[in-house]
């Protein structure tokens, strides 16, 4: 301690104690139809939850859902190629939201993907921003971009 004095005391558990909520990994593959034309994955994110997980990688996203074990994938190739994630990927609230740049229209975005829909454009929800967005975090209930 600072003052020098005695250091309090901490016991251990036993090493044979085990936690009722022992953690387990869980590997997901990302599915070939995205990773194949998209990699490198550059951007993951996972909600509070722990079963919802999202990847972004050169181009488009994608996410997943722990639940059904099934992933969803843009059906409209186009519309996944025409953009960029340059700002990350998070889970807010009950959407996917990601800072990207879009290529055909040649501007910076935030787009927010309802999670129940499926991942097309016309589901989502698009703001122009002023500059790139380089960085995505919530504060409380709230997006900071």
């Amino acid at each position: 301690m600072a003052d020098g004095g005695p250091l309090p005391d901490f016991n251990p558990p036993p090493s044979n104690h085990q936690s009722s909520h022992t953690k387990q990994w869980t590997i997901v593959s990302i599915p070939h139809a995205y990773i194949s034309s998209s990699w490198p994955i550059r951007y993951t994110a996972c909600d509070s939850t722990g079963h919802w997980m999202a990847v972004a990688g050169r181009t488009g996203l994608a996410y997943y859902n722990d639940h059904n074990k099934k992933w969803k994938l843009f059906g409209n190739e186009t519309q996944e190629k025409d953009f960029i994630v340059t700002g990350g990927v998070l889970w807010w609230k009950d959407f996917l939201v990601i800072g990207c740049f879009n290529i055909s229209a040649n501007r910076d975005e935030v787009r927010l993907y309802p999670r129940e829909a499926r991942l097309e454009n016309a589901y989502c929800t698009i703001e122009e921003v002023d500059a790139q967005v380089l960085l995505l975090n919530r504060l409380g209930d709230r997006l900071v971009v």
